[in-house]
């Protein structure tokens, strides 16, 4: 092997003086002894700086901005796989006239070499993320959460005080486990026996900051709860019931608060405020659960919508190992009982080691450390978690409705006890408008700013007894937006490829979603509002907009009752046309019997079956008609050959509320269980 002839570090002084003091490649090659070829390689892009050789498609600049586009598209949610990236420097090549647009694409030999030279990129299978997740899960969603958390955390004297956090959610579990991965023979593919899908069965788990779990608490598909069979081989403790579906709702939700958790919870009654944080299901939120939970010494605090999957703790460390461990026990109680399935009467076996194990100390106090909740840092969540939320615009009055106070943005870190800066930045009024906030004053006391952040809160906060001092709120720093960007070099060909921006496709809704301390002045109001508006709902008596059974039979009977009219006087036949029908019955009678009148279109009495004669398009006062062709029978009804039953829809708009006929007077078919309806008349809007 031939050796060098000059100095390594030689040459990169004389490449920087070429870049920095704009000296020539002659010269530099004399001052620092190295060779002039050489020098000029690297001055052209042949060579890289490092002395490495370069692909001969593209240089080093050229494959330094494609690598930031795959970074950058693979941290928003859309990353390239390995064929889309072959198609990518492919185009890229014909873009730069490298490559004809006849040629063929890239080979995989270019592909592992590429990686080969960015050691930084690899490929791995992406986790599924949900819209919604993407879109909320923002750096605006993370401060306010944050801010909100502190200063309930420091009101109530919670930072040093871990026993009294606990976090509550819930998991389904199957009978059809998800096997792992067997070693089997390379020429074979494998198969996995499995039990049969049924119902699921949801378990309740809660923990605190200080690592102690909460006994599983089960609520299995059925009516009758049978606790000996249900809960064999469950951990001590162990509690449950049975509902309609298996899942959760309000009541089975308030029956394991008060019934299970309190009954292991430790000094839940004495001393701080214990604070329970979960997310806002619509099970998990009523107005009667905040009443009880005040009674108990209790603040319930709920979650960012669609974040569960970065703020809750249970969900980022807890529930994926014992999803992991319940599959494991699934597959060796299959393997060690050949043709035996699995059933609801033996999830709770099953599942009660995978609990124990996944929802132990140590998983526990990861869990509230590595959301941020204890200690306390606004910083734990990765950037890489809310950078694809970046993408789409920020919240407006539509999207959030907004307290209408100024944010307040200070530097927390986990040791710290007091916030060091506060300032105000302005925010979105009421009306839509944008409201400029005075700057703080220099010589006012922090104690002095607090209170008037505490002012704002509109008794939205907890409040504090006389004699006890207030403390400064803590509040999040607001999270740097990822640099997960293009550079601003970057050719035409890679930014007509990048997604910078999304547009919301959907119709824009005002629905008010609750979160942080359920307490607030907001989320009661809301509450109270909801349910004052189911208390009318059963009140009130369903009016269908078609006629009942009931009412035509009472027009009927009033049809009978009514005095019989008199009959005109049939006028008197000509003599000819009796003579005429006299000939008929007598030719008749000749060749035949006399004819019988079917017993068709005739009631069990023997009279014609009544038919209601009254119009269709007459309406009583009691019946709403369509409001698209305002009659109780679409026009469309006559041309259908046979029996049709017309379905009606109540629009889901407060402000409407009126019926529409499906199919003949709106494009819908059918209206299942859980969808939403908007009538023609509110849809275009």
């Amino acid at each position: 092997m031939k050796k060098k002839q000059y100095d390594p570090v030689a040459l990169q002084n004389a490449y920087k003086a070429l870049q920095e003091e704009g000296m020539s490649v002659y010269r530099a090659s004399r001052n620092y002894g190295v060779p002039e070829s050489t020098l000029r390689d690297r001055t052209l892009g042949l060579v890289s700086a490092t002395g490495k050789s370069l692909n001969f498609l593209f240089d080093e600049d050229t494959e330094k901005k494609l690598v930031d586009h795959i970074k950058y598209m693979a941290s928003i949610g859309y990353g390239y796989s390995r064929c889309d990236v072959l198609y990518l420097a492919t185009d890229l090549a014909i873009s730069l006239g490298k490559k004809k647009p006849t040629d063929p694409i890239l080979s995989n030999k270019f592909y592992y070499k590429f990686l080969e030279r960015w050691p930084d990129l690899t490929t791995s299978k992406p986790q599924k993320l949900n819209m919604l997740r993407a879109r909320c899960a923002s750096k605006e969603q993370l401060s306010n959460y944050f801010k909100e958390l502190g200063t309930i955390m420091t009101q109530n004297g919670l930072h040093d005080k871990p026993h009294k956090i606990y976090n509550i959610d819930e998991s389904a579990l199957q009978t059809e486990h998800t096997p792992p991965n067997v070693v089997h023979d390379i020429e074979t593919k494998p198969q996995s026996v499995t039990s049969p899908r049924s119902s699921n069965v949801t378990i309740i788990g809660a923990g605190n900051a200080i690592g102690n779990a909460i006994p599983p608490y089960y609520i299995f598909p059925g009516k009758k709860f049978d606790r000996s069979l249900l809960l064999d081989g469950t951990p001590a403790g162990s509690d449950g019931q049975c509902s309609q579906t298996g899942w959760s709702n309000s009541d089975t939700f308030k029956t394991y608060l008060e019934k299970h958790f309190l009954k292991y919870a430790k000094d839940v009654n004495t001393g701080n405020p214990t604070l329970i944080l979960f997310d806002g299901h619509r099970s998990h939120i009523s107005l009667t659960l905040h009443k009880w939970a005040e009674s108990k010494n209790l603040l319930l605090f709920v979650l960012p919508p669609h974040c569960s999957h970065i703020l809750q703790p249970l969900d980022v460390a807890c529930f994926g190992p014992m999803k992991s461990f319940y599959n494991r026990e699934s597959q060796l109680f299959l393997r060690k009982n050949p043709g035996c399935k699995i059933t609801k009467f033996n999830i709770g076996k099953l599942s009660g080691t995978a609990y124990q194990k996944a929802l132990s100390a140590g998983n526990l106090t990861a869990a509230f450390k590595k959301t941020g909740i204890f200690p306390f840092n606004p910083k734990a969540v990765d950037r890489e978690e809310i950078a694809p939320a970046t993408i789409y615009k920020k919240s407006n009055p539509d999207d959030h409705v907004d307290d209408g106070q100024p944010e307040v943005i200070a530097d927390c870190t986990q040791d710290s006890e007091h916030a060091e800066s506060q300032v105000e930045i302005p925010s979105r009024s009421t009306e839509g408008q944008l409201e400029k906030t005075p700057p703080a004053d220099i010589n006012s006391s922090p104690h002095d700013e607090t209170d008037t952040v505490l002012n704002q809160e509109n008794n939205s906060q907890p409040s504090l007894p006389e004699e006890v001092p207030v403390t400064p709120i803590y509040v999040a720093e607001p999270i740097v937006e990822c640099a997960l960007q293009i550079p601003s070099k970057v050719n035409n060909f890679l930014e007509n490829r990048s997604i910078v921006s999304v547009e919301r496709t959907e119709k824009k809704r005002n629905y008010f979603t609750c979160t942080g301390y359920l307490g607030k002045k907001k989320n009661l109001d809301y509450l109270s509002q909801k349910e004052s508006n189911i208390n009318t709902k059963k009140k009130a008596q369903f009016k269908p907009p078609f006629k009942s059974t009931k009412e035509v039979d009472k027009q009927k009977s009033e049809t009978k009752s009514a005095p019989k009219k008199k009959t005109p006087v049939k006028r008197k036949q000509n003599k000819s046309q009796v003579a005429v029908k006299k000939e008929k019955v007598a030719r008749m009678s000749e060749n035949g019997p006399a004819a019988v009148a079917s017993t068709s279109g005739l009631c069990r009495k023997g009279g014609p079956i009544p038919v209601d004669t009254e119009s269709e398009s007459e309406l009583t006062d009691d019946e709403e008609p369509c409001c698209v062709c305002q009659k109780s029978s679409p026009d469309g009804i006559h041309q259908v050959y046979g029996i049709e039953f017309v379905q009606w829809a109540q629009c889901d708009n407060r402000s409407c509320n009126h019926w529409t006929h499906l199919r003949f007077c709106c494009d819908v078919r059918v209206v299942r269980r859980g969808d939403k309806f908007f009538c023609p008349h509110c849809k275009d809007q």
